[in-house]
């Protein structure tokens, strides 16, 4: 009988969010198109991915902007390594909290410890968006490492006459995250206007720039797009470019130097401060309650 209950209330909660919680139409057959379609170039969907995808059409809904463009940042900088191809925002987020209420539902269910149930639940909420942001993070490094030698080798082509199209096509033969960058953007470019006409009219470079919300790839794209829409003496211009994306690295660096001792407080507390604590206080108090 609870069994049937429980059939009938989730029957009805599932009418309840397809009246009231509509979607576009198509949605659903589009969702799985591009998602059946990014798969046939590596493996197939997993079965986990497609009961996701109703949930990750509510999240793409109701969720708040600033969860889904997070999301969106970091998973933009995971597929540049090669980690989670294939998810959107909308499908990360589902899968935070599809694992945060099997965590809650097995800690009230099945162990009947509703403390447990919230530590399960919050460790299926949180792991995932940590092991996101700490990829992305890394290849976040890696790329601004990178930046300020291909903005210098872009300069020293155009220097030498090299065209500003040209010189990206010999920065995207490289080696390297920048390198591998240039030659996604190229090939995605396929078919579109790469450079902006305009301020209002954005070219491709532009927008998957943009896309990175990453300041110096935005700035680098700005440049180039000036470059190569007034026609301006590329090797100056690229070369003063350069040097301030080499400083700008130089200043994050030295920012995050400074916040690293802020940010280590919390670990040393956790994993040296409070065992040595422990193992200093811990033979005091067994010694005072065996007098007692």
């Amino acid at each position: 009988m609870p069994t049937l209950i429980a059939l009938l209330a989730a029957g009805y909660g599932g009418w309840l969010f397809y009246n009231f919680a509509p979607l576009s139409k198509g949605y659903w057959a589009r969702r799985a198109n591009v998602l059946l379609s990014e798969a046939e170039e590596q493996e197939d969907l997993p079965f986990y991915r497609a009961i996701l995808l109703p949930v990750a059409g509510l999240v793409q809904r109701f969720a708040p902007a600033a969860w889904l463009l997070g999301a969106k940042a970091d998973l933009y900088w995971a597929h540049l390594a090669g980690s989670w191809l294939g998810w959107e925002s909308g499908d990360f987020w589902a899968l935070r909290l599809v694992l945060c209420i099997l965590g809650l539902a097995y800690g009230l269910f099945v162990m009947r410890q509703p403390y447990v149930g919230a530590l399960v639940g919050a460790i299926g909420l949180l792991y995932p968006g940590m092991r996101l942001h700490g990829q992305a993070e890394k290849v976040r490094r890696r790329f601004l490492q990178e930046l300020p030698d291909a903005a210098q080798n872009l300069a020293m082509l155009a220097a030498v006459g090299t065209s500003v199209g040209e010189a990206l096509r010999r920065l995207a033969q490289g080696q390297g995250l920048v390198s591998q960058w240039m030659r996604q953007t190229l090939a995605l470019a396929a078919g579109q206007q790469f450079f902006s006409a305009s301020e209002r009219e954005k070219g491709f470079l532009r927008q998957r720039a943009e896309e990175s919300r990453l300041p110096a790839l935005i700035n680098l794209a700005v440049q180039l797009d000036l470059v190569q829409r007034s026609g301006a003496e590329a090797g100056n211009l690229l070369g003063d470019l350069a040097t301030n994306v080499a400083q700008a690295y130089e200043g994050e660096m030295s920012e995050r130097a400074e916040k690293l001792g802020a940010t280590l407080v919390f670990p040393t507390m956790i994993f040296y401060f409070i065992p040595y604590m422990i193992t200093i206080l811990a033979p005091v108090a067994v010694s005072v309650m065996q007098g007692f």
